[in-house]
């Protein structure tokens, strides 16, 4: 009897959420109670299976309107979740990690739904929303990033096994590239892919047994951490997007996804708002960005006629979005103009400054944006160690290099089958044009950087090879001018598309699903052109995948002057995972990337007036160097053309350290 008491507490809580969805509320809370009981009884209160019997009441006690209940147990279910969350992602893979946290989000909309019920009421809980969200938001990305410093920093035997590590990973990166030959079956590859994946796996799961799990947080960042790093002219603002759960049936936005933004400032609270329904906002993006990438794609510069409609068309779309996003945030900004962002959802795809105030001007002319993973990452700047005082450059890359000549990288690694081809399932019906304007870029900013005294190494045409990038250690500055590209995932693949500086040559097949994003994203190099002749060793393609294992720990600035570098697929409470991540993965404290397809000569004017504007001064912050090119490309557009479309100059970011 006993036994049998103690093992039906999932029964319990099944009968109790059935009872819920039928509106019993009295006998949901008494099922939902019993279960609660057995749990601390049997596995005590620090059992996760505690907190998701809590969790459960708090929708009976929503639905009911039982406040003091909420009050009673919300501190207790966010501590329990966080450091529930906190030390059972530590002991996972990445993968595994991706997996828990589509069963079990670590961003549970349950809090900001409270909020919008009841934070005019409880006043505690939009302290509480804002320190779940500070603390879950991007835990992967966190235990990543310290994993990735400790196979830098670790033991011999942690080192070691990092490095097969990046080899497996560099091989797998080819694998999934590859092409039987004729004649040749594809469950040949598939079957070497799972081999990889296992071996993947074992490593992972060795190097956590071995200590190279990070440090787990012992206690949560608070919003006065996150204030004491804040300049007085400085705000934070933190998104978060999420499905509205707890309603009613007379509230019509019940169920849809919304947007909350807290505000942070120092000396103050911070300030939640609610942004509304995210459908709205999100169409908005949709529509500026699509305006923005059309005018882009048919080179419209030239025609100055062309070029101030298509301005004012896409000034329409800002501004309706300027409305919708930005204005409800005004009163809470007051007369600040330095905005740190941590996006959410679609808004990972928005370089703010492209939006328009009611003054008609594109806030970058009023604001300057920073862009963070998480916002309790602020806490951390400063603290990491320098890197050397040089700079690495690698630039305009000969594409059609003959790939014979290509020196291989420590983590150049064959395929494993001879019967497999070294080309890509996409990258192989598309070819790498040349950038006229990236060698000129490359040869203003290595003279700018000797000018300032810094040593730098220049990569150029046949030298810009993807070896030079994998044997990379820390620069103070890497800058990367190439193609840069992030693909759609192979199974929503049948016609060829345009990504980035490609031209499609051909239909897509079939192929695999790439589970892992930083597979799809990446750039090219020497010889990319001819990486379908490639059998074993550099094919001139790198994925974000191979960069992430990139020793850069301290580096201050990685610079992707290139397409779609910021871009990549969104993960639910992690962000995008693309180049950016990578190189962040990797150690890289900033990096400069673009959120579209760039044009070439626009690109170069951007790039060099950026290093020299942050190469003028040491207090000059990265994004404050950014936003002045910024001014000076669109100052030169206007003169020139009239107008200055934000396809030429809005697309790039700084992420990271400010």
């Amino acid at each position: 009897k006993n036994r049998y008491q103690e093992d039906i507490h999932p029964t319990l809580n099944n009968l109790g959420l059935l009872y819920e969805k039928q509106g019993f509320y009295t006998k949901a809370e008494t099922f939902h109670k019993r279960a609660l009981a057995i749990i601390e009884k049997k596995l005590g209160k620090e059992h996760p299976d505690y907190a998701r019997s809590l969790y459960y009441l708090f929708f009976v006690w929503a639905a009911t309107d039982n406040l003091d209940q909420i009050k009673l147990a919300a501190n207790y279910l966010a501590e329990s979740e966080f450091k529930f969350f906190h030390s059972t992602l530590h002991f996972l893979s990445e993968n595994e990690q991706l997996k828990f946290i589509r069963q079990s989000p670590v961003l549970r909309p349950l809090w900001p739904s409270l909020y919008l019920r009841y934070g005019a009421k409880y006043d505690e809980l939009s302290l509480l929303v804002s320190q779940v969200l500070t603390n879950n938001k991007g835990v992967i990305f966190e235990i990543l990033t310290a994993r990735s410093r400790a196979s830098t920093t670790g033991d011999k035997d942690i080192r070691i096994l990092s490095e097969s590590l990046n080899d497996i990973r560099a091989q797998l990166s080819n694998a999934y590239f590859a092409n039987p030959e004729p004649g040749k079956i594809k469950k040949q590859r598939v079957e070497f892919i799972q081999s990889l994946k296992k071996r993947q796996r074992i490593l992972e799961d060795e190097l956590s047994r071995k200590g190279y799990i990070g440090t787990p947080s012992k206690s949560p960042i608070t919003y006065l951490q996150i204030n004491d790093r804040l300049a007085e002219q400085d705000v934070l603002i933190d998104f978060w997007y999420f499905r509205k759960n707890i309603y009613d049936e007379t509230d019509k936005n019940g169920g849809k996804p919304h947007y909350i933004a807290i505000i942070y400032q120092s000396n103050r609270h911070p300030e939640l708002i609610n942004l509304g329904e995210a459908s709205t906002i999100d169409k908005s993006i949709s529509e500026l960005r699509a305006a923005i990438i059309s005018t882009g794609a048919r080179n419209v510069r030239p025609l100055q006629p062309t070029l101030q409609n298509t301005d004012a068309s896409v000034k329409g779309k800002g501004k309706q979005l300027w409305r919708q996003l930005f204005k409800p945030l005004l009163l809470a900004i007051g007369d600040k103009k330095k905005i740190i962002i941590c996006a959410d959802g679609l808004l990972y795809y928005l370089p703010f400054g492209i939006m328009v105030d009611e003054q008609n001007r594109y806030l970058v002319e009023g604001y300057q944006f920073h862009y963070v993973s998480t916002s309790r990452e602020i806490v951390q700047w400063g603290k990491d160690s320098g890197s050397s005082r040089e700079a690495v450059i690698i630039a305009d890359p000969k594409f059609d290099f003959d790939p014979s000549q290509q020196v291989a990288s420590a983590g150049s690694k064959s395929f494993g089958l001879e019967s497999f081809t070294r080309r890509s399932r996409e990258w192989r019906q598309m070819g790498f044009g040349p950038l006229k304007y990236t060698g000129p870029e490359a040869v203003a900013i290595d003279s700018l950087l000797k000018q300032k005294g810094i040593p730098a190494r220049m990569y150029l045409q046949e030298k810009a090879q993807e070896s030079v990038l994998k044997n990379v250690e820390a620069p103070q500055i890497l800058h990367i001018s190439t193609h840069g590209f992030f693909l759609p995932d192979q199974q929503e693949l049948r016609q060829p598309k345009e990504i980035g500086g490609f031209s499609s040559m051909g239909e897509f097949d079939l192929g695999p699903a790439i589970e892992n994003p930083l597979l799809r994203s990446g750039l090219a190099f020497a010889g990319a052109n001819h990486a379908e002749s490639v059998k074993e060793g550099e094919d001139g393609l790198v994925t974000a995948l191979e960069i992430s294992g990139l020793d850069l720990q301290g580096t201050d600035l990685v610079t992707l002057s290139a397409c779609l570098t910021g871009f990549g697929e969104l993960k639910s409470g992690e962000g995008v995972y693309g180049l950016h991540r990578a190189f962040l993965l990797a150690g890289a404290k900033t990096v400069l990337a673009s959120l579209w397809s760039v044009p070439d000569l626009e690109t170069k004017d951007l790039m060099v007036e950026f290093y020299r504007q942050y190469l003028s001064s040491e207090s000059i912050s990265k994004s404050e160097a950014l936003r002045s090119a910024q001014l000076r490309v669109i100052q030169d557009l206007r003169a020139k053309y009239g107008a200055a479309h934000p396809a030429y100059w809005g697309a790039f970011i700084c992420m990271g350290e400010s």
